[in-house]
């Protein structure tokens, strides 16, 4: 196996705080006695290239990114992770795939943030995904797609969610556990908000955003869930058009289509030529209302 690369600009840092009676040799109960970590790294332009050979077949490829981090915050209040890159690239060919594959991005992100110790007042928590301008090579698309009948354009996928939660227990509490797992819920949820939801694809793209809060003092109204009130708005473009060239490759078959159409005609009104839009309104009565009719 041969293995190379350069990193330009790295950078790398970290702060570990760790109480003189931390037991190091009980993992489990390191967070409780205060352990608590704070590190990440950047870096600039970096490329690789690997080759490797098992049983005869050869894989060889390379890598590639304009730039990047990682960061990673981890105590008994809480844990956070994010990192992305700009401009990552794969390629590689050999080992038994028939074809050379490419894969590259705009850009790709991540990230999580989440409350562990328990609390009175709610602590916020997000997520955070997004696969910006994805891009395959033409070989791949040949054997998805061999008459070119799918828009080939480069997919997104971006999706931002925040919200607060109280919780109960403190999560890494191993006391606690067996507590934590009698329990119907861990905590109680107090808000959730779809910053943005943005699915490009082969045509159609789904885009969406909206807030509810929820009324941890009503269980019945929603059988055992938290009652929600607050509305989203959901757009769809071009799904006709892709369902139709999906059912036309022969990859879906027409009657699960008719079941989708049936489904998109109940929550979704046409807003243009193969344009469908849908908001989604729960009030504080409990009751469920569509694009202004009420479902329930």
């Amino acid at each position: 196996m041969q293995l190379l690369g350069t990193i330009d600009g790295l950078q790398m840092q970290a702060v570990v705080d760790a109480p003189t009676d931390v037991d190091m040799e009980s993992p489990e109960t390191v967070f409780v006695d205060g352990l608590s970590i704070d590190a990440g790294y950047e870096f600039g332009e970096s490329s690789y290239s690997f080759s490797f050979t098992e049983e005869s077949e050869t894989m060889q490829g390379e890598a590639s990114a304009e730039s990047g981090e990682m960061s990673i915050m981890a105590s008994q209040s809480g844990f956070a992770y994010s990192g992305g890159a700009t401009a990552p690239s794969v390629s590689f060919q050999g080992g038994g795939v028939p074809f050379p594959v490419e894969i590259s991005m705009a850009e790709y992100s991540y990230g999580i943030d989440l409350p562990l110790a328990a609390s009175e007042e709610p602590e916020p928590f997000s997520l955070q995904l997004l696969l910006s301008e994805l891009t395959i090579n033409d070989e791949i698309w040949s054997m998805i797609d061999p008459q070119g009948m799918l828009d080939h354009q480069p997919a997104t996928v971006s999706l931002d969610l925040s919200g607060a939660v109280a919780l109960d227990f403190d999560v890494l509490d191993p006391a606690q556990m067996p507590q934590m797992m009698m329990a119907d819920v861990p905590g109680e949820l107090e808000e959730v908000t779809l910053n943005d939801l943005n699915v490009s694809v082969a045509g159609a793209q789904l885009t969406g955003e909206g807030a509810f809060t929820f009324d941890n003092s009503d269980l019945e109204t929603f059988g055992g869930m938290p009652a929600p009130e607050g509305s989203a708005t959901f757009s769809l473009t071009g799904a006709n058009q892709l369902i139709d060239t999906l059912v036309e490759m022969g990859l879906v078959p027409e009657q699960q289509v008719m079941g989708a159409r049936m489904m998109m005609g109940m929550f979704a009104r046409q807003v243009g030529e193969d344009q469908l839009e849908s908001n989604i309104e729960i009030n504080e009565e409990g009751h469920i209302i569509v694009n202004g009719q009420r479902i329930q």
